[in-house]
């Protein structure tokens, strides 16, 4: 197995995570990929470590200008039959890769195993509490939920095991996206037999977003890619519905739908209001209220369920927390809301692309400068 690391603008994060998995994947070769236009030090820190692990570090510098180009470019260069790929703030334990290399060994049609990402400082500050609270669901609850009842998990970009061959089956990544991740998952399913598998037990650690604008920042780029993939693919999905099994085509136009329901926790209450405000709402008054009942105290019951009781980061039940956690689970609603909308905004309104990339909270203060937005299908990196 070869581990696999993506870089670009990382110096910040990129020691701490490397001397880990050098450390706890001893066994592993490892290929590292800097992007050749980082603004800070990411491209002489993995020099470095070439020079200190000859036999084990082999560099490959990212020249494409985008992950997915300097992933392809990478791929090239491997020559085991299983990769193990990260970003470069996550780092994961060795049981992580036996349990994935047990799926790959067991079921010969599953191309990707998918572990769980989780933060490595749930609990630092208000932001990183906002934050875990949303992951532990999307990580404990939703991902688990379409993986065992729809059978259509997806591929989240890293912190997974992967067959070499699987990728080049439908001719690697695409760079004309801003979530290759989920286009490769699509491909893979319409285009091939491979499937991915969910494991949640497979833990990879991962930084949290530094500041509020890094978050939206990140969340507006997952959902304006999301909607660019149902766009481009949810009509195929249902044309190939009786192939891929129409349980399974259902649950991929579902998760992909998910980029886009946010309103729904909006639009229901809202219309309730309207009602008792003597308006006349165009929905009948039963059904808005039966759908807010279900609906919007929903978010607040599950988000506190995968609270109380994920086993990798729980929280202790007091009054304070419980309180913390009503709040957050309601302050998600219309954050995403905004965010949600505004990446419909941009999708219809043909606006370009732009990849941003994500500051992490390291816990310390940052010496390193922003990454400067930069276009998909152009320079993406500079």
């Amino acid at each position: 197995m070869t581990l696999v690391v993506t870089a670009f603008d990382e110096a910040d994060v990129l020691p701490a995570s490397l001397d880990s998995n050098l450390d706890v994947l001893d066994e592993l070769s490892v290929l590292l990929v800097p992007a050749e236009k980082s603004t800070d030090r990411t491209v002489a820190i993995v020099e470095e470590y070439r020079e200190r692990y000859p036999d084990r570090v082999r560099v490959i510098e990212g020249t494409t200008g985008s992950k997915a180009g300097d992933l392809n470019l990478a791929w090239e260069h491997i020559d085991t039959p299983y990769v193990l790929l990260l970003d470069a703030d996550e780092t994961v334990n060795a049981g992580f890769v036996a349990r994935g290399l047990a799926v790959l060994e067991d079921f010969p049609s599953v191309g990707i195993v998918q572990g769980r990402k989780v933060e490595r400082h749930p609990y630092d500050s208000w932001l990183a509490r906002f934050v875990t609270i949303e992951r532990r669901h999307s990580t404990w609850i939703d991902h688990p939920f379409m993986h065992d009842v729809f059978g259509a998990s997806h591929f989240a970009g890293s912190a997974a095991l992967l067959r070499h061959e699987v990728p080049l089956a439908v001719d690697g990544w695409s760079d004309e996206t801003l979530t290759e991740d989920i286009d490769l998952t699509l491909r893979l399913y319409l285009d091939t037999d491979w499937r991915v598998r969910y494991v949640p037990g497979m833990v990879a650690q991962a930084l949290n977003p530094k500041s509020v604008l890094a978050l939206v920042r990140q969340r507006r780029r997952w959902a304006r890619g999301w909607v660019d993939a149902l766009a481009t693919y949810g009509v195929v999905i249902l044309r190939n519905g009786r192939r891929l099994g129409w349980t399974r085509s259902v649950g991929l136009i579902w998760l992909l739908f998910m980029a886009v329901n946010a309103p729904l926790y909006t639009v229901f209450p809202a219309l309730i209001v309207v009602w008792l405000l003597g308006l006349a709402p165009t929905v009948p008054i039963w059904l808005v209220a039966s759908l807010a009942i279900i609906v919007f105290p929903a978010r607040v019951t599950i988000f506190g369920y995968a609270a109380l009781r994920d086993p990798e980061i729980p929280v202790r039940a007091s009054p304070l927390t419980i309180l913390e956690l009503i709040f957050h689970a309601y302050l998600w609603i219309p954050l995403t809301w905004l965010i949600q909308l505004h990446a419909l905004y941009l999708q219809l309104s043909g606006a370009p692309k732009i990849w941003e990339g994500t500051e992490k909270d390291t816990g310390k203060p940052s010496k390193t400068p922003s990454s400067s937005p930069v276009r998909v299908g152009q320079a993406r990196r500079r």
